[in-house]
């Protein structure tokens, strides 16, 4: 696969884009000469430095590449990816190009600015968001941000920042961390908290100021690094208060990971304006990275961002901000405890391989995909939309099906038939493919459903990640995974429905929950939550019986499990680049790792035959051939799927976890078994 990248506003790290090469992407970036210079070219990566025209002076959305064009046509790829806001210049001069264009942006107001900004910024993105192949938000709330200006439900989205830094300089900072201290004068003994940023209103300095006035610790002292029009609050700080505060100015990009790793506790307390709110916080995973706590505000994307990992709260809360900031100054525990957790969290969501990893598998997602018809689009949905706000949360029910005709329907009178329920429900199914009158049965029957119609290539996984995106536009409080071939109980979920009450009352709303099925021949459970009971083996999975009392787990099979909206957007739902299984797998261990909890709900929930084998291809039926064919097939284990997941979930040793099923199976043939 071959892509062109246009980066047309970074302005501090390329680490990503380097990266990038590793997965098997042959790489074209275009950059201005400021940034091309700061890259490498190398086997995969190819940089065109070029020359860049602004329209209006230094504003990033009005500049133009004049040589885009031409190199689009020398280079050929396979499509392009800009990492600018879907209403900028550069993105309707790349729809010109005739190729499959990705937009990567990071804005969560898109309607900001005076007037007439807000008027363009309108007209552009309706149309421009009408024609892009893929949207990269660099959180949550940007993908919800264009979902609302008119990208269309079916265009697959992935949350990815664009700028992630290298973690290579921050491990040996640490061992430099006292001669950093030294020279700035903070001792041993000092609990320093740090500002480090621009120094402007609505990042918060005044409120971080009057805070740290109310702070009771005598450990903690301030340090604001960087320049800006309120470095004059912290100026007479520093003359005024009984509290010790100091200003250090700026430092180059090559010391950050000195400065962050000298640091106790990062302080990020951006507040929110009529025309701003905090974008992402590239300075919380620049603080993770030397494992660094961060206190937080909750402004914009930055509770995706410091997950838990941090302590957030509430902007502009001088009292909550203060008990914070004493709190991790007088206890050493708590700082060492945050530390590791912002560590993993660097590691598991903001390493350049693990981003890079996502945005090339929404490039190959879009690459092999032709676009399927949706039969009722979603712009025909019909909801109530004052039904939250009257207590009445909407669940999108998310099915996929193939030539399961008589399960599906059996499925969908179950699900329709549903007692003591009040919650509406808006039923997505995708038919991929189906030859038996699937389609037309349940549009005859089921008239609600909205009915997608795929090409025959989605498999599970594809499919359900094409329901996830028409349900989308409802913005709905729940979605509901549910197979096809599950018939509900009764009061199914109302049931599951009422357990997510209870976690919520618990304090712990961001909470997965999973209905286990039983096998209506064996009477025996057949799908449930899951757990590694070996920690050893990170590859071996067991089923979780259910028991009177609500189990929490690392995963869950996919055929019933209840996904609160504020997960789903966490997360951005299943990951498109698996075809089959080991989505939902891996949806359960990303939920885990960003922080929120998988919960096996009391008792079952309905029935669904167990109607697959484990590792057939281990079995002597059939020849090495078909055998091989099934091992590698999507409903097997493709080698790409399980690449991508034992990279994710098994740990440094992940390249002897991703070799071992293979090997075994080579090893069977050898034997004559």
């Amino acid at each position: 696969m071959r892509v062109l990248v246009v980066l047309d506003n970074a302005d501090r790290y390329t680490t990503l884009w380097e990266t990038v090469p590793d997965l098997g992407v042959d790489l074209h970036v275009v950059a201005p000469a400021e940034v091309a210079t700061r890259m490498t070219e190398r086997p995969g990566l190819t940089v065109h430095p070029v020359d860049d025209r602004f329209l209006r002076k230094d504003r990033e959305t009005w500049r133009i590449f004049p040589g885009l064009h031409r190199l689009v046509r020398a280079v050929e790829p396979d499509l392009v990816h800009l990492t600018t806001e879907p209403w900028s210049l550069v993105t309707l001069q790349a729809l010109t190009t005739r190729r499959p264009v990705v937009v990567h942006g990071a804005e969560i107001d898109i309607r900001s600015g005076s007037s007439a900004e807000i008027a363009i910024r309108a007209i552009v993105c309706r149309w421009t968001l009408a024609r892009v192949a893929g949207f990269v938000g660099w959180s949550a709330l940007a993908v919800d941000a264009v979902r609302d200006e008119g990208l269309p439900a079916s265009t697959p989205t992935v949350v990815a920042p664009a700028e992630v830094p290298d973690p290579t300089p921050f491990g040996p900072a640490t061992a430099r961390r006292s001669s950093f201290r030294d020279a700035r004068g903070w001792a041993d003994d000092d609990v320093v908290v740090g500002f480090v940023g621009r120094h402007v209103p609505e990042k918060g300095l005044a409120w971080l100021l009057a805070a740290v006035e109310r702070t009771t610790s005598p450990a903690l002292r301030l340090s604001t690094i960087g320049e800006g029009p309120d470095v004059e609050l912290v100026r007479r700080a520093e003359r005024t208060s009984s509290r010790r505060v100091h200003h250090h100015g700026p430092v180059a990009m090559s010391e950050v990971p000195e400065v962050m790793a000298s640091l106790d506790v990062l302080v990020v307390p951006s507040t929110t304006t009529s025309r701003w709110r905090e974008q992402f916080g590239r300075v919380v995973v620049e603080s993770m990275s030397a494992g660094t706590p961060v206190v937080s505000s909750d402004s914009g994307a930055l509770p995706e961002v410091v997950g838990d990992a941090g302590i957030l709260v509430p902007e502009g809360n001088i009292d909550a901000l203060a008990s914070a900031l004493d709190l991790l100054a007088d206890s050493p525990s708590e700082r060492t405890r945050l530390a590791i957790a912002a560590r993993e969290r660097a590691n598991d969501l903001f390493a350049p391989g693990v981003v890079a990893d996502r945005i090339v598998a929404l490039w190959r997602s879009i690459a092999r995909s032709d676009t399927p018809t949706v039969v009722r689009p979603s712009s025909s949905i019909s909801v109530d939309p004052d039904a939250t706000s009257r207590g009445r949360p909407v669940v999108a029910v998310l099915m996929a099906t193939h030539d399961r005709r008589s399960t599906t329907l059996l499925s969908l009178e179950r699900l329709f038939g549903q007692t003591g329920l009040v919650t509406p429900l808006e039923v997505f199914l995708v038919d991929d493919g189906s030859t038996d009158g699937t389609a037309i049965a349940v549009a005859d029957r089921f008239p609600a459903v909205h009915l997608i119609e795929g090409n025959g290539s989605l498999f599970w996984s594809g499919a359900m990640r094409l329901a996830q995106s028409a349900a989308r536009g409802l913005r709905p409080d729940f979605l509901l995974w549910l197979n096809d071939d599950v018939a509900l109980d009764a009061d199914a979920l109302e049931r599951l429905l009422h357990c997510y009450g209870e976690l919520r009352d618990r304090g712990e709303p961001a909470s997965v929950v999973v209905g286990a099925l039983t096998d209506p021949d064996a009477g025996t459970i057949s799908y449930s939550g899951v757990d590694r009971p070996d920690r050893r083996r990170p590859t071996h999975f067991e089923m979780i019986d259910p028991t009177d009392e609500l189990q929490q787990c690392e995963t869950a099979n996919g055929n019933l499990v209840l996904v609160p909206s504020m997960v789903f957007r966490r997360l951005d739902g299943f990951d498109g680049s698996f075809r089959h299984a080991m989505s939902d797998y891996d949806f359960g261990l990303r939920a885990r790792s960003q922080g929120c909890g998988v919960w096996l709900a009391p008792g079952t929930f309905g029935t669904c035959r167990r109607d697959h084998r484990e590792q057939p291809w281990l079995e002597q039926e059939g020849g090495i051939v078909a055998r091989t064919r099934m091992l590698v097939s999507a409903k097997g284990l493709p080698p790409g799927d399980w690449l991508r997941f034992t990279r994710r979930h098994a740990g440094p040793l992940w390249p002897f976890y991703f070799a071992s099923p293979y090997s075994r199976f080579v090893a069977r043939i050898l034997r004559g078994g």
